[in-house]
């Protein structure tokens, strides 16, 4: 991109090439102005308090957007060919502003809430990612976790999921109390599936059936088999 250096009396300005207002003329130089922004009309601002320049651009380096009613700093070149806006000065609403950066990212400062807007963020430490907040909302069409170790504490914990598929090589689970409810319940055992227990009681509103290749109930003590009718054979 071809550069033109413009001097004046205060100003050292290095100038890209601005086809889009025409060309620059030879020999002439920048000059520095205050002036109040009136209005915008896509990229163009109108501004007031210039003789002879009533719109101008917003300069790359200008990364706070500028807004109608700031007080800016323009650059005009001597025939007010060519304008741009280098810096918000002042503005009444002083607890929100929008920095602006290439590609359409914008960080957004409003009474002290901070949103980030861009197409994709790629976030990496060579160390540590550290989060602290009172509350964490994350809302998302898709997610993909990967995670090689993790431990996580929680006072409560609450889960809800229309459809949920786990796939464990060892699960190990250890609780004070496991309370279970479910309408229907279906498991299927490759191998061994034992139960160690203090005591075992099982309650059946409808029938309750076992079917085994052999069976083997024995017990120290007293065996009590009580019914309305036992068949045997």
């Amino acid at each position: 991109m071809a550069r033109k250096m413009m001097k004046n009396a205060n100003t050292v300005l290095s100038t890209p090439d601005t086809s889009a207002f025409g060309a620059i003329p030879e020999n002439s130089q920048a000059q520095s102005f205050i002036a109040a922004v009136v209005g915008q009309v896509d990229e163009w601002y109108f501004v007031k308090g210039i003789e002879g320049c009533e719109r101008a651009k917003q300069a790359v380096s200008c990364v706070i957007k500028v807004q109608v009613d700031d007080t800016v700093l323009v650059y005009c070149s001597a025939d007010r060919s060519v304008a741009y806006i280098a810096c918000v000065l002042g503005r009444e609403q002083r607890d929100e502003a929008v920095l602006t950066l290439p590609g359409g990212v914008e960080l957004s400062s409003q009474a002290g809430n901070l949103s980030i807007h861009a197409k994709a963020i790629d976030l990496k430490a060579g160390v540590q990612v550290s989060v602290t907040s009172p509350k964490i909302d994350v809302t998302a069409f898709e997610s993909e976790i990967k995670i090689l170790k993790m431990r996580a504490w929680f006072d409560v914990l609450e889960a809800q999921a229309v459809h949920a598929k786990f796939a464990f090589q060892n699960l190990t689970t250890s609780a004070g109390r496991l309370l279970q409810r479910v309408r229907e319940s279906f498991r299927w055992v490759d191998e061994v599936d034992e139960t160690r227990a203090g005591r075992v009681r099982v309650k059946v509103e409808g029938a309750y059936q076992v079917q085994s290749r052999h069976a083997t109930i024995h017990a120290t003590g007293v065996v009590k088999i009580d019914g309305e009718k036992i068949d045997l054979g």
